[in-house]
């Protein structure tokens, strides 16, 4: 069993995704998919813009795991 993590990253330049290219590729050469698990995800706080019964974040990203029996 291997596991490649795939997701998205929100930059100041775009999305940028990763992992999924590289699961599509053991795929094609016969892997089969065994789970999808969520792995985490990235944000950015702001406190300037906090209130007492808010806070202020930014999702920037996420990441989930790809378990693959190959």
């Amino acid at each position: 069993m291997i596991e490649i993590k795939i997701g998205l990253n929100v930059t100041n330049e775009g999305l940028k995704f990763y992992g999924s290219d590289e699961v599509n590729e053991k795929i094609e050469k016969g892997a089969k998919i065994l789970s999808i698990n969520p792995s985490q995800f990235f944000i950015k706080e702001h406190p300037e813009k906090d209130t007492d019964k808010t806070k202020s974040i930014t999702l920037r990203g996420w990441e989930m795991v790809v378990e693959l029996e190959e």
